[in-house]
């Protein structure tokens, strides 16, 4: 309640013309957590902080009078879950896009109209973050994956970082984080955080089968978007090579971002490498299941 007058000043001081923000898309354990904290250590972004995540019906008033917490934060590459530790650190914002946007599953422009006025409200918080720390914005969730075609129409001519990693160590990264609890809660028919489009029957499958449907049909779901909006509207990356090469592969994001968004402040300097660990096999029957899954969906 104390928060609320601060935030209504803050939205109304927002400028008519804003930076269209920046989503990163990527499946689950694809790293995309990673990639968002790399950007916002390396350069300067407006995001989310867990801090704006954790008064999400104020987010722009305690970011204001939280500010220093975000310009002292540093990333450390250790995340659990999609989360890293931090009053100021980057958030995937679940709160806050549980405002506007709460479904899992697949939406389009088509579901815009019946959520105009939830859109409308989201699109002046985030243009007065961007007021608000003077950069442009970002944000990685992996419910965007599904929902580009209605981000497209609530941001017009917003940008994407489309991440990708090897799939079968996407595939064993899911199964574990499964098997670990981590992530959202299961859904009631045992399906498990982003959901593409058509996975019902794959929702009573093996926990293999299902990652690798959620990863290749997610994929799909994504190619479909882009053929839409048009494939300039993205760049597509790849976790190993950012791993291997983060200041090229930052650089090139910065390049793909810098019509829109402009010249980028650096904020710190570059790493040479970043672990990147092998991907541990499943047990034999389980990577039997996954080459299975895997070949049935390239049919499809």
């Amino acid at each position: 309640m104390l928060l609320e007058p601060v935030e209504r000043r803050l939205l109304d001081q927002r400028e008519s013309e804003s930076t269209p923000p920046c989503f990163i898309l990527g499946a689950p354990r694809s790293g995309t957590t990673l990639l968002y904290e790399l950007l916002v250590t390396y350069y300067e972004f407006s995001y989310f902080t867990n801090l704006a995540n954790m008064f999400y019906l104020t987010p722009l008033a305690v970011s204001k009078l939280a500010n220093n917490f975000k310009k002292n934060w540093h990333g450390n590459q250790k995340s659990s879950f999609g989360s890293i530790k931090g009053i100021g650190a980057p958030s995937e914002a679940g709160n806050l896009w549980g405002r506007w946007i709460p479904e899992f599953g697949y939406l389009d422009e088509h579901d815009a109209a019946a959520r105009k006025s939830l859109l409308n409200e989201s699109v002046k918080v985030i243009y007065a973050m961007q007021k608000l720390h003077q950069a442009p914005f970002i944000n990685k969730n992996v419910m965007h994956g599904v929902h580009i075609r209605l981000l497209d129409m609530a941001y017009p001519g917003c940008l994407f970082i489309d991440l990708r990693r090897d799939i079968k160590a996407n595939v064993r990264s899911i199964v574990r984080a499964r098997k670990k609890g981590g992530g959202p809660p299961l859904g009631s028919d045992g399906w498990w955080s982003v959901r593409p489009r058509n996975v019902e029957r794959w929702c009573g499958l093996s926990m293999e089968e299902q990652a690798c449907a959620q990863v290749i049909m997610l994929r799909k779901d994504v190619e479909d978007a882009f053929a839409s909006i048009g494939q300039e509207r993205r760049i597509i990356v790849n976790y190993e090579d950012i791993c291997r090469q983060p200041k090229l592969h930052m650089e090139l994001i910065v390049d793909f971002l810098k019509p829109v968004c402009g010249g980028l402040k650096r904020r710190n300097s570059f790493e040479s490498e970043i672990d990147l660990s092998p991907s541990s096999l499943l047990s034999d029957e389980a990577e039997e299941r996954v080459a299975s899954a895997l070949a049935t969906l390239e049919m499809t």
